[in-house]
């Protein structure tokens, strides 16, 4: 499975995709943390904060441990989005299949208040 990231701020640039190689999402103090690991050895970490819309860090796991395993098991690309002007982050994933797109299948996202992103290079 691929995953993709596009970021508001640096537009005109072709989304970066990556193969997934393996998530986890742990809570950690009052955040929850999303890992994306790359076969291109690139870890990315999502610090995302509970709030009113989202839930608690509780609901925000079990939100994302639910939406990213129905992407892995439909075999979608995972899109993230990140939009630091407004602390959020979208994640999302679509399906070009006709049938699908009639019974409202064919696409599906989440967002979630985004604390702050840590991207490590090697």
């Amino acid at each position: 499975m691929f995953f993709t990231i596009t970021n508001e701020k640096k537009v005109n640039i072709i989304p970066a995709s990556y193969e997934l190689t393996s998530y986890e999402i742990v809570i950690k103090d009052k955040y929850v943390l999303l890992t994306f690991c790359s076969k291109e050895d690139i870890p990315i970490t999502y610090e995302l904060s509970p709030d009113d819309r989202s839930g608690s860090a509780e609901q925000i796991k079990k939100t994302l441990e639910n939406f990213i395993r129905n992407c892995i098991s439909k075999n979608h690309v995972l899109k993230i989005n990140e939009y630091p002007s407004r602390d959020m982050i979208l994640l999302s994933w679509q399906n070009d299949n006709v049938e699908d797109a009639e019974n409202d299948k064919a696409f599906d996202s989440v967002e979630f208040t985004w604390h702050r992103c840590i991207k490590e290079t090697n």
